[in-house]
């Protein structure tokens, strides 16, 4: 029967090429009720704090950082904090995370580690031994990662992208954020969305009721 209106998930054309990238990119196979297509990047980031993050607890974000992270813990009454990367080299991808900061920056009001890769800004894309100490801080600390990959196709000089969702240990704890405004160049269309395991993206749908 034909009504109004879309399944609350998101139209199952899309979310099923969706489910073909990621099962592909992150190593495992992806349901429908692990994909949740939202309103660009920033429902999608929006949500995910929204369905894990309630007044007073922690975020911490790595800097620089996309303005929109502060902003919408603020509003859910979160506490923001701030690990900074260390200027090195000639490139970005020469600048270092101080894995003892992040770790002394998690306490146990911690929820959240916002993780962007390539990070905007300044460009860094984060190698499979950065990821992989990062996931062992995440995981001993038990705090959720939102993994903001919406530049994921925009890597240049060799540098490959990988999915922090992909390593061992990271899928439960992980919501993959992205959009196609970047690399399609679409950004009027708003079509993001938000991958992850079955609990979590019910969570995001949820909080967009």
């Amino acid at each position: 029967m034909t009504q109004q209106y879309g399944r609350n998930g998101g139209h199952l054309e899309l979310v099923r090429r969706l489910r073909t990238r990621y099962s592909a990119l992150i190593g495992r196979e992806i349901s429908d009720l692990e994909v949740q297509v939202t309103n660009g990047t920033t429902q999608a980031i929006n949500s995910a704090l929204t369905a894990l993050v309630n007044p007073g607890d922690e975020v911490v974000v790595i800097e620089p950082f996309f303005d929109l992270y502060k902003m919408a813990t603020n509003v859910l009454s979160g506490v923001l904090k701030y690990v900074s990367l260390i200027p090195s080299g000639t490139t970005a991808n020469e600048w270092t995370l101080d894995m003892d900061a992040l770790r002394a920056a998690i306490t146990p009001k911690t929820k959240v580690l916002i993780f962007n890769s390539p990070q905007n800004v300044p460009g860094k894309v984060y190698t499979r031994a950065e990821m992989a100490a990062i996931a062992e801080v995440v995981q001993e600390k038990d705090v959720f990662v939102i993994a903001d990959e919406v530049y994921d196709r925009l890597t240049f000089d060799g540098c490959e992208h990988i999915s922090i969702a992909s390593l061992p240990g990271m899928w439960e704890r992980t919501i993959t954020v992205a959009s196609s405004s970047k690399t399609l160049g679409t950004t009027g269309w708003k079509i993001g969305w938000g991958v992850g395991p079955a609990p979590l993206i019910k969570a995001m749908l949820q909080v967009q009721a």
